[in-house]
């Protein structure tokens, strides 16, 4: 009677292969499929800090250069009210509108009364503006 050859030293084929043959796999441990997780984990986890610290840098950003806009308008915006302001512009406003007024000088006080039209539930006065010298 023929001697048999252990089927570990068969030639591998795919068909009909017995539950003893041997294959060419590595044995992962516990521990490595356990740090395998945990690796992926912690690289998904990375993922989601760095993407959303990328989208507030991004909102960052644009806030910031919103608050410059915003500033250049406030000082643009100052500076015309500034100028408004002067003397020279107002003396210029009160003569197209038919005022014939000088603006009081510093050593003068300007004391307003009541005339004309006043909103509903203010007490009606009658009176005129005037200025005093000290």
């Amino acid at each position: 009677m023929k001697k048999r050859r252990p089927p570990s030293r068969r030639k591998y084929t795919n068909r009909n292969k017995p539950w003893n043959t041997r294959q060419h796999t590595v044995a992962l441990t516990m521990k490595g499929a356990a740090f395998v997780i945990l690796l992926a984990l912690v690289a998904v986890a990375y993922m989601l800090v760095h993407h959303s610290n990328e989208s507030l840098a991004d909102a960052i950003v644009r806030e910031e250069a919103r608050a410059r806009a915003l500033e250049e308008d406030f000082k643009r915006e100052t500076a015309k009210w500034d100028d408004e302001r002067s003397s020279d512009k107002l003396r210029d406003r009160l003569l197209r509108n038919g005022i014939v007024m000088n603006v009081p000088s510093n050593r003068q006080r300007v004391a307003m009364r009541g005339g004309g039209a006043r909103p509903a539930g203010a007490v009606a006065a009658t009176g005129t503006a005037y200025a005093a010298n000290r």
